[in-house]
């Protein structure tokens, strides 16, 4: 989804965000003023020079080598890069993740799908997939990547094609099996910190409904939120840990 589609999101969600350029990313200090960075639908190559000269002065330059350095450090400090079909392909190289593009280089007469809506399996146990509600999971696939996890230690599918078959719902598709198996979104951790050595999951949640007021529902509703943190934490840590 490029810029301009992901901003018409955040503003029919009323989502308040925050425009960055390339500039802004170029001169750092960007957990100070961020939690998480979204970087739209993009070429890699377009990411890094920016744009021509047609363009104003703001969105020419691109992000360059001080903007990558920039999104290092803001990944290392604990903030969240989101990156969007082939923008994603410049975080992988960019931050070094352990994940690559199993369609780079493959000719369109061996994979082609130029505008297509995809069915996914969503790992319902992940944190980012958790309030994930489509009867029907899928995803729009225009030209873009298909990931492979070099390192499960670091990187998780959130979403991920089937394991055999052709996973067409609409639109057009040639060579369903290099999707196979492979990952729609993944969901990948810089190492910064180490390894995971403990996990404590001492938070908790609580009705303060007063117990006159407190029905059944709400109080089996405590307990449904408590044990599914537990289980979710548990899940997310396993890896790390196993590391």
């Amino acid at each position: 989804m490029d810029e301009g589609w992901t901003r018409w999101v955040f503003d029919a969600n009323r989502i308040p965000f925050t425009t960055v350029h390339d500039r802004d990313l170029r001169a750092g200090g960007l957990r100070a003023k961020f939690d998480a960075i979204l970087l739209p639908d993009q070429a890699p190559v377009q990411l890094r020079r920016g744009l021509g000269a047609p363009y104003p002065d703001s969105l020419r330059g691109g992000i360059g080598d001080a903007g990558a350095a920039a999104l290092k450090a803001f990944v290392n400090e604990g903030g969240t890069v989101l990156a969007f079909n082939e923008a994603s392909e410049y975080a992988i190289e960019t931050m070094e993740l352990p994940v690559k593009n199993v369609l780079a280089n493959v000719r369109n007469t061996d994979f082609y799908a130029p505008g297509s809506m995809f069915a996914v399996d969503v790992d319902r146990a992940h944190p980012l997939a958790g309030s994930y509600t489509a009867p029907v999971p899928a995803v729009w696939f225009e030209d873009s990547p298909t990931f492979e996890i070099t390192d499960a230690a670091k990187a998780s599918a959130v979403l991920r094609y089937q394991n055999a078959g052709d996973p067409l719902l609409s639109g057009w598709l040639l060579g369903a099996a290099r999707l196979n198996g492979r990952a729609a979104m993944v969901d990948a951790a810089v190492s910064a910190f180490g390894g995971l050595d403990v996990l404590v999951a001492n938070a908790g949640y609580a009705d303060r409904t007063g117990l006159d007021d407190l029905t059944p529902e709400r109080f089996e509703e405590s307990l449904r939120v408590i044990g599914t943190g537990f289980l979710r934490l548990a899940r997310a840590a396993r890896s790390p840990m196993r590391a």
